[in-house]
């Protein structure tokens, strides 16, 4: 289970699943006397943000499990790179990057992967993850914020939990509004600035942290040959 979540979290999915539901909890804590009081007042009003939340949570969850699955009952190879490329017939450049690898029976294949940035060098040798049906994988360097495996549950830092943890913690702030004397703190924040502060951000922060480390919740799947 604490494998799975962590992998739900790491997708870009999840992490805005965690965003969207923080959303939620600011339109609740949102006290009566603000410029936003309409949102407080109409009991509805967090109810797209929350089905939108669960939908991109479940989805989340969805490819945290798959990526589960890939990691705790794939087959662990050592791939190698042979070929690097530029392709240029995108939007925006892709570097594709050749890999070949040795089945267990002593046949070598080959699988590759697209990113944004260069990453490897000629040569260079990488865990791969091989699903059982051998046509799904992914590279152990394209797990979230740089975590691994090597059996069990998977390696973390205290700054790699950080990363994983930071908006959903962000998320639930908002609930602390629901004390009386913290209701009674912002308001007089926000009468001070002229709009609600307090509960609003944390929720900004979140989506500009988002938005400088979206690479690292972005999963580069290998395409196999």
């Amino acid at each position: 289970m604490r494998n799975l979540l962590i992998l739900a979290l790491g997708t870009m999915v999840g992490q805005i699943g965690a965003l969207a539901m923080g959303i939620v909890f600011v339109i609740i804590a949102l006290p009566a006397r603000t410029e936003l009081s309409f949102l407080s007042r109409d009991g509805n009003a967090f109810v797209p943000a929350a089905l939108l939340a669960v939908v991109l949570l479940g989805e989340g969850l969805r490819r945290g499990w798959r990526y589960h699955e890939l990691i705790m009952s794939g087959n662990v190879r050592v791939a190698r790179v042979v070929f690097i490329e530029r392709d240029v017939s995108g939007d925006e450049p892709d570097f594709v990057t050749k890999f070949e690898y040795l089945e267990s029976s002593g046949e070598t294949k080959t699988c590759s992967v697209a990113r944004r940035s260069k990453g490897f060098i000629l040569g260079e040798e990488v865990r791969l993850f091989v699903h059982q049906n051998g046509k799904s994988g992914i590279l152990e360097c394209e797990l979230p914020v740089g975590i691994k495996y090597s059996g069990g549950p998977l390696e973390m830092n205290y700054r790699q939990w950080l990363k994983i943890l930071l908006i959903p913690f962000l998320s639930i702030f908002p609930l602390v509004f629901a004390v009386p004397k913290v209701t009674e703190l912002a308001l007089s924040v926000n009468s001070a600035v002229g709009w609600p502060f307090l509960q609003l951000c944390p929720l900004g922060f979140s989506i500009l942290w988002l938005s400088t480390h979206a690479k690292e919740f972005t999963f580069a799947e290998v395409a196999f040959e």
